[in-house]
């Protein structure tokens, strides 16, 4: 079996999980404009990207397939229509179903630029989901839509009731994170055809599993585990 490379070029880094004979034996994540000569060798490299123009850029320094282009995904999309879910969404998904063998559904919370929500079915796929702004894209409109309030970093966490307009920023925007959290896990599994185990993921991932106890595991590289699969299933045996 060859080496992969599975990437995940995002909107704001490129995470990278170098698998072999079905472990993944090293990760890591750089900067967006980093050189990509500092990404692990491998035989073969597939990406996840929601970035077209940092994906482009990679390809034009390195052989790299697509998810969802050169490879197929790993998992049918209920979806209208189903080009319109984000690739990353079914990557992830997969990853989770993966992860999480014993779960007949998973709802994979992924918390990065965006906060998305998204459910899959296993011998079905995914079956749809939410999306909403993360921390940072909240605290840029908040700095954007007003003219009093400033930019600031949403982490680190605030506890108790905000002492300053910095403070009280970050307590709001990790108070919508964590309930439309809360919210879209109680919705999602009275909707579900089956019970899902709840799964974040994400550079987030982590802390939103602190502030939401409902989560039930993190796997914040689940999308690199979905790339991991959707290679495998094609790879010649």
């Amino acid at each position: 079996m060859t080496t992969l490379l599975a990437l995940d070029v995002g909107n704001g880094s490129i995470k990278h999980g170098l698998f072999e004979d079905g472990r993944r034996v090293a990760h890591g994540r750089l900067p967006l404009d980093a050189d990509p000569a500092r990404l692990p060798a491998a035989e073969t490299a597939v990406a996840v990207s929601v970035n077209p123009p940092a994906l482009a850029r990679l390809r034009r320094a390195r052989a790299v397939l697509a998810l969802g282009e050169e490879l197929p995904l790993p998992l049918q999309v209920e979806y209208d229509p189903p080009g319109a879910c984000g690739v990353d969404r079914v990557a992830g998904a997969a990853g989770a179903l993966h992860l999480v063998p014993e779960a007949p559904g998973i709802l994979l919370l992924d918390a990065g630029t965006c906060l998305t929500a998204t459910v899959a079915v296993r011998r079905r796929g995914v079956i749809g989901g939410a999306i909403l702004p993360g921390p940072d894209l909240m605290a840029k409109a908040l700095a954007e839509g007003t003219a009093a309030l400033p930019l600031v970093d949403p982490m680190p966490r605030e506890e108790g009731i905000g002492r300053s307009t910095a403070a009280s920023i970050r307590i709001g925007i990790e108070a919508a994170v964590a309930g439309a959290a809360r919210e879209l896990i109680r919705r999602f599994r009275a909707a579900s055809p089956v019970p899902l185990a709840t799964v974040a993921a994400g550079t987030g991932a982590r802390g939103l599993k602190e502030a939401v106890p409902e989560i039930e595991c993190v796997h914040e590289d689940a999308a690199l585990w979905g790339v991991y699969l959707a290679w495998r299933s094609k790879e010649p045996r």
